[in-house]
């Protein structure tokens, strides 16, 4: 009896520690749904540039983006101060969406992202993502496990941190950044 008890904790330890085979090689976030696309909500976002190339960047203004409503269930941004014409923003079952109509659709964030995932944003290539596990600090807060992606931009790399529940925290190009300052949500 005792040696049955033996093989079967023994089994049951070999069970409960071994690897899943299933498992996936890189941890998966789960960001959907994006319940931050929701008309009204908006955004306010810091223009940082470095004018001196030496890796400081100053504040040069803010802009706010709102979600208005619009027609074939996509969002319409509205900039505020208006500088070009609107864009739209939409989603599907894979991902969140920039463009519409005539423009076309090139992908902002898939769902589900990894490290390693690949995918096609407009005709400048695939990005990347980089991270799953960033935090970033911007004037609006702190935000842990952010996705980081790395953006083709014409063979100068930028890059994107989203969180899951607020869409774009910061942006960051070679001499300008963009970070969040707030949200009405």
């Amino acid at each position: 009896m005792k040696k049955i008890i033996l093989i079967v904790a023994t089994i049951l330890l070999t069970v409960a520690c071994s690897k899943d085979e299933n498992e996936p090689k890189n941890p998966t976030v789960n960001n959907e749904p994006f319940t931050f696309l929701k008309v009204g909500n908006e955004w306010e976002y810091g223009n940082y540039h470095n004018y001196t190339h030496n890796g400081e960047f100053e504040l040069s203004d803010t802009y706010t983006i709102e979600l208005v409503p619009s027609e074939n269930d996509y969002f319409k941004l509205k900039r505020i101060p208006e500088i070009s014409p609107y864009t739209w923003w939409n989603m599907d079952a894979n991902a969140w969406y920039e463009g519409a109509g005539g423009y076309g659709s090139g992908i902002k964030l898939p769902k589900n992202c990894y490290v390693g995932l690949k995918f096609n944003e407009w005709e400048l290539g695939y990005s990347e993502v980089v991270s799953v596990s960033e935090t970033v600090i911007v004037p609006a807060g702190i935000f842990k496990n952010c996705i980081k992606i790395k953006v083709p931009n014409y063979g100068k790399g930028e890059y994107h941190w989203y969180h899951k529940n607020y869409g774009l925290i910061m942006l960051e190009l070679e001499n300008l950044m963009y970070k969040l300052h707030s949200t009405n949500f």
